[in-house]
């Protein structure tokens, strides 16, 4: 009943906007986004995810149901941000995996039409901040919940989540980097010392129940690692690096007695 009430909420202030042109674009906008905290709100308190994903595609939606264009793509991350910093808020005390997923899937979902549509060399230096922020966000948060032991543990042990965020960030960043000089091994490196540093959080707290996102956080900051190599150098240095690693993991198999390694 409640989401029903909502949904009618959203239908009305749309015809509103497009049909009778009885409001303009920016209350229409702040009336999206309101109806969807309240009802992200209301849920998070009645403890019901179901209505939490119907409160937070309005949100996600609100950008594009109102319309408009800016000459900067500032306004919509900037609400993009504040948005799912309120998701991961509401997460951390609610084991919500849908509601996670969502967040991830409509920021990207919408940002990458926006970019298909809008981006331009200028949008560069704003474009890159929101990305690295988005990636780091979603990247840390297994961590961070598992670090202080969150309510909302369990709803960041998701497979989607994890290797999901570095695959598209991935994907997004070499776009990104398309005409910087090395720019792709650089996002390499740094992305394996990132997830070199989570994995390091994880190994020191020595739970049983996080063995598997620890040891996922070390495969990822190695395959970064051996992606880097032939981002920067040509094949005979990358052979040769490759053979170091290959050898290292093997003394490493085998000192520790791990077939998986070898």
């Amino acid at each position: 009943l409640q989401g029903g009430g909502f949904a009618l909420l959203y239908l009305v202030t749309y015809f509103m906007l497009g049909r009778y042109a009885m409001i303009g674009q920016g209350l229409a906008f702040a009336l999206f986004a309101a109806f969807g905290v309240a009802c992200v709100a209301m849920a998070a308190k009645q403890d019901g995810p179901a209505l939490a994903v119907l409160g937070l595609s309005g949100a996600f939606l609100a950008p594009v149901l109102a319309g408009g264009r800016a000459d900067t793509p500032l306004p919509l991350f900037s609400y993009f941000a504040l948005l799912n910093a309120f998701i991961l808020c509401v997460d951390w005390f609610r084991a919500w995996r849908v509601l996670n997923i969502v967040g991830f899937v409509f920021t990207l979902a919408i940002g990458m039409a926006w970019a298909i549509d809008g981006y331009e060399e200028r949008h560069y230096l704003i474009t890159q901040c929101f990305l690295l922020l988005f990636l780091v966000a979603y990247s840390a948060m297994p961590v961070l919940t598992a670090l202080f032991r969150a309510p909302g543990l369990n709803g960041w042990r998701d497979g989607m989540l994890l290797f999901g965020t570095p695959l598209v960030g991935s994907f997004l960043q070499a776009r990104l980097m398309e005409d910087v000089a090395y720019g792709n091994a650089w996002s390499a490196l740094i992305a394996s010392v990132w997830y070199i540093v989570l994995w390091a959080i994880l190994f020191r707290r020595k739970d049983p129940q996080n063995e598997i996102v620890e040891r996922s956080h070390l495969g990822l900051a190695i395959a970064f690692f051996t992606l880097s190599i032939p981002l920067a150098f040509g094949a005979q240095v990358t052979s040769a690096l490759w053979a170091i690693e290959g050898g290292a993991l093997l003394w490493y198999g085998v000192r520790m007695q791990r077939v998986l390694p070898q």
